[in-house]
């Protein structure tokens, strides 16, 4: 780890702007759901479509792949012990919504999604990281990974497995192509230049209590429970509506 990477993981035992950063998205990504779920789930009439849901999920996705690329390229290392709650946090997420698809007769699956995506990223990052060119062998599995998956999607697509065995829906999708690479070029990007600005912030700020940096730095424990909380609030609401208007 270089001198200005170590000096800015030591402001703080995290990277406090990069949280506040995260938690604006973990707002964002509240009301895109919120949103969601008054419209089209208990046909409440926002007046939103695409022109509103697409740009703002895109927003969300780019800040939170973002944050995790700087991230890894300040800590210069993954570490074990947070790739596997990264991964565990992935196959946990993937049976959830198996689970609720199952129970509740309707296609919520996640079988692979941003979070996914970020696994399967430090997992890169963390096989590359003790060779000797350890940026280049990042993006050369991450190249490999690309085309992996285009090569086995093409092979499904073409064989009868794909009208014996259809895949069901998918709710997240996010392809490898492009967001892996635009992880590898902003974990690249830092990797090289550590921003000296980022350290003298950290250095500078006062250990207050952030409510953006609190969403940030559990931003995957709202992640997993936000979605249950909004659905289980409107659905109460709605019951009590009626029971007292009936």
């Amino acid at each position: 780890m270089s001198l200005k990477a170590g000096a800015i993981k030591q402001a703080a035992g995290r990277f406090r702007r990069l949280d506040q950063i995260r938690g604006a998205a973990v707002l964002l990504m509240f009301v895109h759901h919120f949103c969601f779920d008054l419209q089209y789930l208990y046909d409440v009439d926002l007046g939103l479509g695409r022109a509103f849901f697409y740009p703002l999920h895109l927003l969300i996705v780019c800040i939170f792949i973002a944050c995790s690329a700087f991230t890894a390229g300040l800590s210069k290392r993954q570490s074990k012990r947070g790739l596997w709650r990264q991964i565990a946090a992935a196959v946990l997420l993937c049976f959830l919504t198996s689970l609720l698809s199952l129970l509740s007769g309707q296609e919520l699956y996640i079988f692979w999604n941003m979070l996914m995506l970020i696994a399967l990223a430090r997992l890169i990052i963390y096989l590359s990281q003790d060779l000797k060119r350890p940026l280049l062998a990042s993006w050369l599995l991450s190249l490999g990974a690309i085309l992996i998956a285009s090569l086995m999607t093409k092979l499904y697509q073409n064989s009868a497995l794909s009208q014996n065995y259809p895949l069901p829906a998918q709710a997240d999708y996010l392809a490898l192509w492009p967001w892996l690479l635009y992880f590898m070029a902003i974990y690249s990007w830092v990797y090289f230049h550590p921003p000296k600005k980022l350290a003298r912030a950290e250095n500078q700020s006062k250990l207050r209590f952030s409510p953006l940096a609190f969403l940030g730095r559990h931003a995957l424990i709202f992640y997993f429970v936000h979605q249950g909380f909004f659905i289980l609030c409107l659905e109460g609401f709605t019951r009590a509506k009626n029971y007292f208007s009936s």
